[in-house]
C-alpha cells in the first residue's frame, strides 16, 4: 500500500477530513496531513488543540483481520512513529518510547497522540505530533505535558531538512510525513 498524501496549511479536523473521502470510496492509504488543526478530537471526545508548528495526520486502512484484532494497530502505528522520532533526533528508546495503548512520550511530555476510528469495515488513523513550540503554549486539561520534537537533539535527520533555516517548518513537516507514513506502513500491513 502506497500512501497517497494530501497536505492542507488549516483544517477542522484530519479524521473527518478522511472519513468524508473514506464515505466517498477512497482506497486505503488515503492520507490528509495539515500544520494546523482547529476542530480535532481526542480519545472520549476531548479536544485535540492543533496549533501550528505541529503535524497531525489521517489516514484510511480498510483491514481484512477480525474486527477483534484492530485494536492491537494503535500500539504498533504508535512504535513505528517513535522509531521515527528516534532516526530524527538520534534519541535512543530509553529517551522515546511508546506509553500504551497509543502514545508517543520523552521525557518532557507527550510527543504524539493517536485515535483509531472504525465503523462499517472502515478505520481511520488520527495521528497529531507536536513537532515545533507553538507561538503560545498549547493549553491542556493537565493531563498531558506536551513536548516538541525540535527539543530533542539532531534535527534534520532522515528528512535532510534543516529547520532552523527562516521558513523551513513547512517544508520539514512536509518532508516528515512520507517517512512516518513509510514506518506506519512497514508496521500494520
Amino acid at each position: 500500500m502506497a500512501f497517497d498524501i494530501t497536505y492542507k496549511q488549516t483544517t477542522g479536523s484530519t479524521n473527518d477530513d478522511v472519513w468524508e473521502l473514506a464515505q466517498a470510496g477512497a482506497p486505503q492509504g488515503t492520507c490528509v496531513a495539515a500544520f494546523e488543526q482547529t476542530a480535532g478530537r481526542g480519545k472520549w471526545d476531548r479536544v485535540w488543540v492543533g496549533p501550528r508548528g505541529g503535524l497531525y495526520f489521517s489516514f484510511i486502512l480498510r483491514p481484512t483481520t477480525p474486527v477483534s484484532e484492530w485494536p492491537q494497530m494503535s500500539p504498533a502505528i504508535a512504535e513505528a512513529i517513535a522509531k521515527v522520532v528516534r532516526e530524527q533526533t538520534g534519541a535512543g528508546a530509553d529517551e522515546v518510547w511508546v506509553k500504551l495503548p497509543n502514545d508517543v512520550l520523552c521525557h518532557q511530555g507527550k510527543l504524539c497522540g493517536i485515535l483509531l476510528e472504525a465503523k462499517e469495515g472502515v478505520v481511520v488513523v488520527g495521528c497529531g505530533l507536536n513537532v515545533f513550540p507553538p507561538e503560545t503554549p498549547a493549553q491542556t486539561d493537565g493531563r498531558n505535558v506536551p513536548a516538541y520534537v525540535s527539543d530533542l537533539g539532531n534535527f534534520v535527520g532522515v528528512t535532510g531538512v534543516d529547520p532552523a533555516k527562516a521558513d523551513a517548518h513547512d517544508a520539514y513537516l512536509t518532508a516528515l510525513v512520507p517517512k512516518l507514513a513509510a514506518s506506519i506502513e512497514e508496521a500494520v500491513l
